[in-house]
């Protein structure tokens, strides 16, 4: 997830082209690195929570996984784009903490 790329009046009309191609491409180097080269990859951009919750109706999804902000035991931090998905969802969400 990229967010949106706002074209301002001092920026250049084609700010952040490719963007979304650059980041692919780095998850995609990532995944493969780590012997996870078949996963598929959903590159969206705008807003965090509802690209997730749009992207999980769209294609039936049945588990979202997202992580925590790191955060001390026991006050592990949920960001507003986690919980806005944990209770916005159809689905089940597993809460990956580091």
């Amino acid at each position: 997830m990229i967010p949106e790329i706002i074209q301002l009046p001092n920026l250049p009309p084609n700010h952040g082209a490719g963007a979304k191609d650059f980041v692919r491409g780095k998850v995609v180097e990532v995944l493969a690195a780590n012997g996870a080269g078949d996963v598929t990859v959903h590159i969206e951009e705008g807003s965090v929570y509802r690209e997730i919750l749009k992207l999980a109706h769209k294609e039936g999804f049945d588990l979202i996984v997202m992580a925590s902000a790191k955060g001390e035991f026991p006050n592990y931090e949920i960001g507003p784009n986690l919980a806005r998905v944990v209770r916005n969802t159809h689905c089940t969400v597993t809460v990956v903490r580091d």
